[in-house]
């Protein structure tokens, strides 16, 4: 995360919000993300609250947002709480695709914005996954840093400018497998 930071200073411990649609720890790649990070940076993660059990890490503020009333309005709440926290004051906002993200970025222009992709739809029907796809492009095209977790992510969106970020899981072995 120090490359997208313009002007790093070790000394700093910088402040960078995660936004997710994701219950904080139920994401492999953000958890991974707070986990290597919180000794470098000041860590603060809004997401949903889908009632799991809680996990917590050590320096990392959790924002927990209620999922209660019907989709409409919990999005809202969503995008409001994603909102609200900017205002108080980030060097860098790293938010996992969530739909409505540009709108949140163009009420905070003056923030120093990632938007991650870790997927493209994955809907059995053809014409849904068609249209996600092509709403997540147009979101993704109002932000100057985009990550993604790979080239073939990359290239179905038709990125030019993007940072690969395969983060995921923890590695446990490095041999080779057989699966026979």
């Amino acid at each position: 995360m120090r490359y997208l930071i313009t002007q790093y200073d070790p000394l700093m411990k910088y402040k960078i919000l995660i936004l997710s649609s994701e219950q904080f720890g139920y994401l492999t790649d953000t958890l991974e993300y707070c986990e290597y990070a919180s000794n470098d940076f000041e860590i603060t993660y809004v997401g949903w609250d889908y009632n799991r059990p809680k996990i917590e890490l050590p320096d990392i503020k959790v924002i927990y947002v209620s999922r209660k009333s019907n989709l409409l309005v919990r999005n809202f709440r969503l995008l409001k709480a994603f909102h609200r926290e900017i205002k108080y004051g980030y060097h860098l906002v790293f938010a996992t695709y969530t739909r409505g993200i540009s709108v949140v970025k163009f009420f905070n222009h003056h923030s120093k914005f990632v938007v991650d992709v870790r997927s493209l739809c994955v809907n059995p029907q053809r014409l849904k996954r068609i249209v996600y796809d092509f709403f997540l492009k147009i979101e993704i095209s109002s932000f100057q840093d985009v990550s993604v977790i790979s080239e073939g992510v990359a290239n179905k969106l038709k990125l030019k400018n993007y940072h690969l970020l395969p983060i995921g899981g923890e590695c446990f072995s490095f041999g080779s497998k057989s699966f026979e």
